[in-house]
């Protein structure tokens, strides 16, 4: 799928989060020190909140919830994907993402964010670190200035296992990297609300048509 049929996709992912989002984030935020160069996008302040789609592990697999953050930047959703869920965001959600993890920078530059981890994520191995580096991608690729995305712990460069078998290691990763660990929307461990079975699809369709191309 082309770029412009990437964003008209998010576009109607956060559409539908826009139209039942009403969700209190219910723990409180850590802040997160961040790093920025001239290249990066400036934000304009705003007011008020914004739906944005969080991915938890269910069964396993990802899926998607929704959210409400300050400001859709890749600060505000990090921010929200590190607060663990809460029975708001619906029933048997999880997080691979390490309680203790800090991020100790993200620097937005072209559509490429590059993420530096703090040393606990040393250790956090095989699937439960997949399943961590795709929450933190698929979440952060639904914002339309964000492609791809490159990892390091505590500024060491990290390789990350690409879930797409001819990539194998690779030092930038992107959504289609961890398409296999979204859950399918009607299988029988799938458990989330009308509004959310409905973001996981069009989700699914849309990285489905445009990772297979």
């Amino acid at each position: 799928m082309s770029a412009p049929g990437r964003l008209v996709a998010l576009a109607a992912v956060l559409a539908v989060a826009a139209a039942g989002c009403g969700i209190d984030s219910d723990p409180e935020p850590r802040a997160l020190p961040i790093s920025t160069t001239t290249s990066t996008t400036t934000v304009p302040e705003q007011s008020g909140t914004e739906p944005t789609i969080i991915h938890f592990v269910q069964a396993e697999k990802l899926v998607p919830i929704t959210r409400e953050i300050p400001a859709r930047t890749p600060e505000a959703v990090m921010e929200s994907l590190f607060a663990p869920p809460t029975p708001a965001d619906g029933t048997g959600l999880s997080s691979a993402i390490p309680p203790s993890m800090e991020v100790l920078g993200l620097e937005l530059t072209d559509g490429l964010l590059k993420v530096d981890l703090s040393e606990e994520f040393e250790t956090v191995v095989g699937q439960v670190r997949s399943q961590a580096i795709g929450q933190i991608v698929l979440t952060q690729t639904i914002l339309p200035d964000v492609d791809r995305l490159s990892f390091s712990i505590d500024g060491d460069p990290l390789r990350v296992q690409s879930l797409d078998p001819d990539r194998g290691e690779v030092e930038v990763v992107e959504d289609c990297d961890f398409v296999e660990l979204l859950a399918e929307p009607d299988a029988d461990t799938t458990r989330l609300t009308a509004q959310q079975q409905t973001i996981l699809a069009v989700q699914r369709d849309e990285m489905t048509e445009r990772c297979d191309a």
